[in-house]
């Protein structure tokens, strides 16, 4: 004997079409949640002037400040006290000491003013490309005359341990070291004073020296 169904009522009918638009709307609404979650996109790179300031007859320098920028030149112009100004697409692997430079003699044979002398800078990139951070002390001598030795013991504190790429030494601190423990140990590259890269370094460095 065949069996006969029952077709649905309508209320049946109803339910399982309230049911269905119901899933479709949860199915709808997930994906809308989804795509809002992700990541936002990584924005530019920052460049840095850093501060140097060390206690009286030498000794381990402190970080004094941090300021950041969006260019490069914003950072150099920053850090030189507004000496040197340039292009914010300027290659920095064309500028020159007589660029960077030196302050100005306080009139004809005088002595050099207090001003901001830049130490050197590093990079994320090779080539002096990508993220930087440019160092710069105050000063009426340049940093590095007289025997002077400048030292960072540890670059750990805005993210720059194990990541240099590239440096460049100025003002007249023609060895800037770049070592791979904190306190001046372990592994150095010597930057005399250009690096356009690091060689079996890159990547490595903890800890900074400059001296003539």
């Amino acid at each position: 004997m065949a069996v006969i169904h029952p077709k649905p009522h309508g209320h049946h009918a109803r339910l399982r079409l309230l049911i269905a638009a119901v899933a479709a709307t949860v199915a709808l609404v997930g994906t809308a949640v989804t795509a809002t979650a992700a990541p936002p996109t990584p924005v530019g790179g920052q460049h840095c002037a850093v501060e140097l300031t060390q206690p009286e007859g030498g000794g381990q320098a402190t970080i004094a400040s941090e300021t950041c920028f969006s260019t490069f030149a914003e950072a150099l112009e920053y850090s030189t006290g507004g000496r040197v100004k340039v292009s914010a697409d300027v290659d920095p692997a064309s500028l020159t000491s007589e660029v960077v430079g030196v302050p100005q003699a306080d009139g004809p044979g005088g002595a050099a003013v207090l001003a901001r002398w830049t130490l050197g800078w590093d990079w994320k990139g090779l080539n002096y490309t990508g993220e930087s951070r440019t160092y710069y002390v105050d000063g009426a001598n340049p940093p590095c005359a007289n025997g002077v030795v400048w030292t960072l013991g540890g670059v750990l504190d805005a993210g720059w341990n194990n990541v240099i790429r590239s440096a460049q030494g100025w003002s007249g601190c023609n060895h800037f070291m770049h070592y791979d423990l904190a306190n001046q140990q372990g592994a150095v590259q010597p930057c005399v004073p250009n690096c356009p890269n690091m060689g079996a370094m890159d990547k490595r460095t903890t800890s900074l020296k400059w001296f003539q």
